[in-house]
């Protein structure tokens, strides 16, 4: 009895929906899009993964990254610079008529974050070595990242469940820096302030050997260490869309991509006494040269798994 129960349960499962396709297309709602509309695209995965999280009584749950993911998504085809990236990107598509339309997919991030940190005040230290003042170093991380993609899509199909395939040009960036500002000055009576910034603050004297002779400390200013991508190319897509509600679907796209990139110079810029001189320098020093590389394979140009509202 319960294999039975458990045969009818399963055929209702697989042949519910079809049954309801065939009778809801029959009650004339236009379920399909038309020439003239706008749609918006977000990923499905998250909706998927909370309804998942909250069945099996998941403790932690949360409608995260409510977005489909960029090109630019911190994997290894792309350099696995995820903290220079944007985490999700949304999808804009215009109906030019019932079967084509055009779409552009954007994600982008700006990251500025402040870290303040507590170093001797190094004045007050010398009139006064009993002194607890403190001045403020900070530190100021900048992580940019912006990607792009305007396409053509074709629909296929005249009932609910449509193929859909295109193919459009990406062009993406991404960059990184890091900037230092100090408390305690540099000068011919202290030559070699306290710093702090989480001890980040000194490169070896080897980084910089035309000053590893002529300067009792150096102090970093800015790093541009981090990798400075630019990206362009083309994407093809295809896939399926299920509109299992007058105007509303969930689809499934798989893409694939040739991109050329190239990235900038690296470069850090410090500052230290000049015993040679008697004066504050400032030195600048490339890292690396600029280097360039082709990928060609599938990705992640939208989402996999999407969730598109017409209107």
């Amino acid at each position: 009895m319960k294999k039975l129960i458990g045969l009818i349960a399963a055929l209702c499962l697989i042949t519910g929906p079809v049954f309801s396709l065939r009778a809801q297309e029959t009650t004339g709602e236009k379920y399909l899009p038309e020439s003239g509309e706008w749609a918006i695209s977000v990923s499905a995965v998250p909706i998927l993964t909370y309804l998942g999280q909250f069945f099996n009584g998941a403790g932690a749950n949360g409608l995260n990254d409510f977005a489909a993911q960029p090109y630019l998504n911190g994997d290894a085809a792309t350099g696995g610079f995820a903290a220079l990236t944007p985490l999700a990107s949304i999808t804009v598509r215009r109906m030019l008529s019932d079967q084509l339309g055009v779409r552009i997919n954007a994600g982008w991030l700006y990251n500025n974050r402040v870290n303040n940190f507590y170093s001797r005040d190094d004045a007050a230290y010398a009139t006064d070595p009993l002194s607890s003042a403190k001045v403020i170093d900070t530190r100021t991380n900048r992580n940019n990242g912006v990607s792009l993609m305007a396409g053509i899509e074709r629909h296929v199909g005249t009932r609910r469940i449509q193929g859909i395939f295109g193919g459009g040009v990406l062009l993406a960036a991404q960059s990184a820096s890091t900037k230092y500002t100090y408390g305690n000055a540099i000068t011919a009576y202290n030559q070699t302030p306290t710093t702090s910034n989480g001890g980040n603050t000194t490169p070896a004297a080897a980084g910089v050997p035309a000053l590893a002779t002529s300067h009792a400390s150096l102090r970093y200013l800015d790093v541009h260490n981090a990798n400075r991508d630019r990206y362009l190319g083309a994407v093809a897509f295809a896939g399926i869309e299920w509109f299992f509600t007058p105007k509303i679907s969930i689809g499934g796209e798989v893409n694939i991509a040739a991109v050329y990139s190239w990235t900038g110079v690296k470069h850090f810029t410090v500052e230290g006494y000049n015993a040679f001189s008697g004066e504050v320098d400032t030195w600048s020093e490339l890292t690396a040269p600029g280097s360039s590389r082709f990928i060609f394979g599938t990705g992640n140009v939208g989402a996999n798994l999407n969730l598109s509202f017409y209107f």
